[in-house]
């Protein structure tokens, strides 16, 4: 077989996987990306990724896990190249504790059962509002570690980072991500 024909094959079955797993890579994505056209343009990067690394699949594992942890990588240069474009924000410019290390203001009321509330879309929609305001530094950070499930370790590797960092952001992240659901879901019901 020659050269152009071996890349033909490894195209062809890069599509057959794109149309058997595409939904699922491109929701996966979905969740971590709020412009669908910047999640497709991700998705793209790693499909030809994939084409280019095709040698190195050694069928040892099931072709979506290894077209997601391609999908992960493009994630993490794209999380990486966005924080490189920007300066970092700081969402605690105002004081949330006072000097005694209390809260400055009364917590809002959270439902009595509020696992519930996550099993309802609209909660998800605002939930998605509220980290695509976080900064891309936080919002990856946040993705990673809490939607992904990735260790501390390894979230430090990718965004060669100090767990001293992680730390911060995830604070911040989550500090952010409560006061944003308090305020636009949990105020409404």
């Amino acid at each position: 077989m020659s050269g152009a024909s071996k890349k033909q094959a490894r195209i062809e079955q890069v599509v057959a996987w794109l149309q058997e797993y595409g939904d699922e890579l491109f929701g996966y994505l979905s969740a971590r990306i709020s412009d669908p056209n910047t999640a497709e343009d991700i998705l793209q990067e790693a499909l030809l990724a994939a084409v280019e690394s095709w040698p190195s699949f050694r069928g040892e594992s099931n072709p979506q896990t290894w077209l997601t942890t391609i999908l992960r990588r493009k994630l993490s240069d794209h999380f990486r190249s966005q924080r490189q474009a920007r300066t970092f924000v700081n969402p605690e410019s105002e004081t949330y504790f006072d000097d005694s290390g209390h809260w400055r203001h009364s917590l809002r009321r959270w439902p009595a059962e509020p696992s519930a509330e996550l099993e309802r879309s609209e909660f998800w929609e605002a939930f998605d509002e509220c980290r695509s305001k976080l900064s891309p530094q936080l919002n990856e950070a946040f993705v990673m570690r809490e939607m992904d499930g990735l260790d501390s370790e390894e979230v430090c590797t990718l965004l060669q980072i100090t767990r001293t960092n992680l730390f911060v952001r995830l604070h911040r992240a989550r500090l952010a991500s409560r006061e944003c659901l308090e305020k636009n879901w949990f105020r409404t019901r």
